[in-house]
């Protein structure tokens, strides 16, 4: 497996790329200029060269004519230091060499140079009365050529040099036309991550392709906005329903009381949480005298509106931390939670009385009274440690006061 590369920033790739390309560029086209320069420079210097042996030829008959060697040789020296000759000499048909002149050692780094390159010679025919007399035969340096490429690599390297001021102020420019709504297209993504602000939007950018992401980046977040919405309604609708569900749960249908389940809850609960020395609570079991009586003579719908009315009564006595509920039937329940002293009992019994006795209008009987009720009580933890306990020693002291049950108890 290849080792795991650090992401690089834009603005480094982009100079780096553009410095490569600048390079390439430059010594591509440097190299051919200077290749296209030195072919020309060596033809004007083989010119150049021809030109001087030619002048070189006519001035030197005479002293050929008369086999002067020493006016001869300092004419060849003359021309070959100021032409910068590498070597020139006059050689007779013989064989026999006339004059030649040879430069001393190069001592510059440009003669040194020059000297490394290979030479450029011609040879020239003197003639006199239209006979060849001699051979000149003339070599040079190539210090055009050394001087040409010095300065070729001057202009070079200045090139260079513009070159790369400019690929550093393009290279800004780009950066900032892209590299900035890039980064401020991070900055967003990142805010709308950590926030979960979807309402927020990328703003446009310059550049075609970067600002078509920013649309299309727009897009999503509207279309997540969207979804979002939609599944938090939907949430809502689903907590609403279950909440309500679960509200429904813990009534009873008929009267809108607690019902049978909820109170054993809360009564299992009140039982196990810790209570001060000396508090206790109570249930009181409720239980409508005669009611079969009511269905029988006036039909389940009055006998319904008679549980409903008890129901709203009962709940109308108590305080608001008291739990009223429907067993079921007409059997009804209260939790009393907490209960200050035992006597209390009796004041919320007489009450409860009291308020049953009041006359009620909407019973659909021709009472229009509420039938009388039996109420059996315990005490927690006096009378039972349980739940099932408590509720059966309630039922066993309402059964004992009800009407015509003195004869007999319930197990």
């Amino acid at each position: 497996m290849s080792p795991m590369t650090h992401p690089e920033p834009l603005r480094r790739v982009l100079r780096r790329t553009q410095l490569r390309v600048a390079a390439i560029a430059t010594g591509v086209v440097g190299g051919l200029l200077m290749l296209a320069s030195a072919m020309l420079l060596r033809a004007s210097a083989q010119n150049h060269l021809e030109l001087v042996a030619r002048s070189l030829s006519y001035t030197v008959d005479a002293a050929v004519v008369f086999r002067d060697s020493q006016a001869a040789s300092e004419i060849l020296a003359d021309v070959g230091r100021s032409e910068h000759l590498a070597q020139a000499e006059i050689r007779l048909p013989s064989g026999r060499v006339l004059a030649r002149y040879q430069p001393p050692a190069p001592e510059t780094l440009e003669d040194r140079l020059a000297a490394l390159l290979p030479v450029f010679e011609v040879e020239q025919p003197v003639r006199a009365d239209g006979q060849i007399q001699a051979t000149l035969r003339v070599r040079t340096q190539a210090r055009l050529l050394v001087q040409a490429a010095g300065w070729g690599l001057l202009g070079l390297l200045a090139g260079a040099l513009a070159i790369l001021l400019a690929v550093r102020r393009a290279a800004r420019e780009v950066a900032d036309r892209v590299e900035a709504p890039l980064l401020a297209l991070a900055a967003q993504t990142r805010t709308i991550r950590e926030a979960q602000d979807f309402d927020r939007r990328v703003p446009s950018a310059t550049v075609q392709e970067i600002d078509a992401l920013a649309r299309d980046f727009n897009a999503l977040l509207a279309q997540v906005q969207s979804q979002r919405q939609a599944l938090m309604q939907r949430h809502l609708a689903l907590q609403s329903a279950h909440d309500q569900l679960a509200h429904q749960s813990r009534l009873d249908a008929l009267t809108g009381i607690a019902n049978r389940a909820w109170f054993e809850h809360c009564l299992a609960v009140a039982m196990g949480r810790p209570r001060p020395p000396g508090e206790r609570m109570a249930v009181l079991f409720i239980d409508v005298n005669d009611f079969k009586r009511i269905n029988d003579e006036h039909g389940h719908e009055a006998g319904d509106r008679v549980l409903t009315a008890l129901a709203g009564r009962l709940r109308g006595c108590v305080r608001e931390s008291d739990l009223v509920a429907r067993l079921g039937g007409d059997e009804f329940v209260v939790l009393i939670d907490p209960l200050r002293q035992r006597e209390d009992l009796a004041t919320l019994e007489h009450k409860l009385r009291a308020a049953l006795a009041q006359p009620a209008e909407d019973l659909g009987t021709p009472e229009r009274r509420l039938p009388g009720v039996s109420i059996g009580t315990a005490v927690f933890p006096d009378d039972g440690s349980s739940p099932e306990a408590l509720l059966r020693e309630a039922d066993r002291q309402m059964y004992r006061r009800k009407p015509h049950s003195a004869s007999r108890e319930r197990p």
